[in-house]
C-alpha cells in the first residue's frame, strides 16, 4: 500500500534577543546585528574600492598620493565621515518612508510614535532617498578637497556595497518574521510561529530569503563588473545598474508577499511595486548616460586608429 508524504516544512520561531547587555538592560536582537554587521561590511569594501580609485586616479585630490598606505588612510577618513551621513540618512528616510506610505493615519493621530524607531516600521525606499540625500550633503563637504571626485562617482563607489547590506537587511527580517509571503504548498515553505503582522503560522514563502538571495547575487555582479572593468566604466553606470537589478527584483518578489496596507489601495499593485518603478527608470537614464559617455570618449581613439 502507497502512502503520500507531507513536505517536511521548516517552523521558525527564533527569539528576537540574542543577548542583553549588562548593567543597562538592554536587549540586542538579531535584526540589529544583522543590520550593523552589513554596514560595517560595507564600510570596509567601500574603503577598499575608494583607496584603489585614489591611487589610479592621483589628480581626483589635492593631495598627492605618494603610495597605498597614504590612500587607504585617506579613504579610511573619508569612510568614516561619510558612515555618519549613510546610518543618519537610512534610519530618517527609512522612517518617514514608513509613515508616509503605509501608515499615515497611525502618525497623523499619534506623531510621538514616529520617533519610536526601535517599534519597527521602516521603508525601504524611503530609505533609499534618505541615503541619497546624505551622499549629496556629503559630497557637498568634501568636494573642494577632492575637485575631480563627482558625485556619481561616490553614489558607484556606494552602490557596490549597499547591495551586501541590502542582502542582510533582508536577513534580519527573516529572523523577525516580519514581511513575510504568502501561502505555500512548495516543499521549501516555512511556518512562521509568530509572525510580526499576527499572520497564521501556516506554511508560506519565505522571500525575505529570496530577497537576500537576490541581493547578495546583484551584489556579485556590480562587484565582479568594478574588479574586471574599473578603469573603464563612466560615472553612473554602476548606481544605474543597482537601481534596475534592485528594484526589479524588488518588484517581481512583491507578488509572493502578503499584502501589506498602504496609500497606493486604489492600484492591485503593491506599494513596493509602485514605488520600485522610478527607481527602475532612473536606473535605466544612468546607464544609457553612462554608455553613451564611454562611447563619445572612445570614439576620438578609435578614429585614431582608422
Amino acid at each position: 500500500m502507497q502512502t503520500l508524504s507531507c513536505p517536511a516544512w521548516l517552523y521558525w520561531d527564533p527569539p528576537l534577543e540574542v543577548f542583553t547587555v549588562p548593567w543597562i538592560d538592554r536587549p540586542v536582537v538579531w535584526y540589529g546585528i544583522l543590520f550593523v554587521s552589513g554596514f560595517i561590511l560595507g564600510y570596509f569594501l567601500f574603503v577598499h574600492i575608494l583607496a584603489n580609485y585614489f591611487i589610479k586616479n592621483e589628480s581626483t585630490s589635492r593631495t598627492q598620493f605618494l603610495d597605498a598606505s597614504s590612500a587607504k588612510r585617506t579613504a579610511y577618513l573619508l569612510a568614516d565621515r561619510l558612515l555618519r551621513f549613510i546610518v543618519i540618512g537610512t534610519l530618517v528616510g527609512a522612517r518617514l518612508g514608513h509613515v508616509l506610505f503605509y501608515d499615515w493615519e497611525l502618525f497623523i493621530h499619534h506623531p510621538l510614535e514616529i520617533f519610536k524607531v526601535w517599534k519597527g516600521g521602516l521603508a525601504s525606499h524611503g530609505g533609499v532617498v534618505g541615503v541619497l540625500i546624505g551622499l549629496y550633503l556629503y559630497h557637498l563637504s568634501i568636494r573642494k578637497q577632492f575637485p575631480g571626485f563627482s558625485f556619481l562617482r561616490l553614489l558607484d563607489f556606494v552602490a557596490i556595497p549597499s547591495a551586501l547590506a541590502a542582502c542582510f537587511i533582508r536577513l534580519g527580517n527573516f529572523m523577525n518574521q516580519e514581511i513575510v509571503g504568502t501561502p505555500s504548498q512548495v516543499p521549501w515553505a516555512i511556518v512562521f510561529g509568530n509572525a510580526a503582522d499576527g499572520s497564521l503560522p501556516i506554511p508560506r514563502h519565505a522571500v525575505q530569503l529570496y530577497e537576500a538571495a537576490a541581493y547578495f547575487v546583484i551584489f556579485l555582479i556590480l562587484f565582479g563588473l568594478w574588479k574586471t572593468k574599473k578603469e573603464e566604466h563612466k560615472p553612473g553606470l554602476f548606481i544605474g545598474l543597482l537601481f534596475v537589478l534592485i528594484f526589479s527584483a524588488r518588484f517581481i518578489l512583491e507578488f509572493w508577499k502578503v499584502h501589506q496596507d498602504s496609500i497606493f489601495e486604489f492600484s492591485s499593485l503593491q506599494a513596493g511595486q509602485l514605488l520600485s518603478i522610478p527607481f527602475i527608470l532612473i536606473g535605466f537614464v544612468l546607464i544609457y548616460r553612462s554608455q553613451k559617455a564611454q562611447n563619445n570618449h572612445s570614439l576620438p581613439e578609435k578614429n585614431h586608429e582608422n
